[in-house]
């Protein structure tokens, strides 16, 4: 809970790959770890999930993100 309530740095940025890919990347992440969290599949997926979630754009969107912050 409290990181939710850690504000969001990335707000007000912009990230291409985040516009293209971030709602896919989002519900492929959710997706995998709804079965972990729930004891369905092991948690040693989670490497995995990270993994994946990096490859297919979640590196490129922090580069993007951070690239961005870093010009404000």
């Amino acid at each position: 809970m409290i990181a939710s309530l850690i504000a969001d740095p990335s707000v007000g940025l912009y990230s291409l790959t985040d516009r293209s890919k971030g709602g896919l990347l989002l519900q492929n992440l959710t997706d995998a770890l709804g079965p972990i969290v729930a004891g369905t599949s092991p948690l040693g997926d989670l490497d995995q999930v990270i993994t994946d979630w990096r490859k297919n754009g979640g590196d490129q969107m922090r580069t993007e993100y951070e690239r961005a912050y870093a010009s404000n």
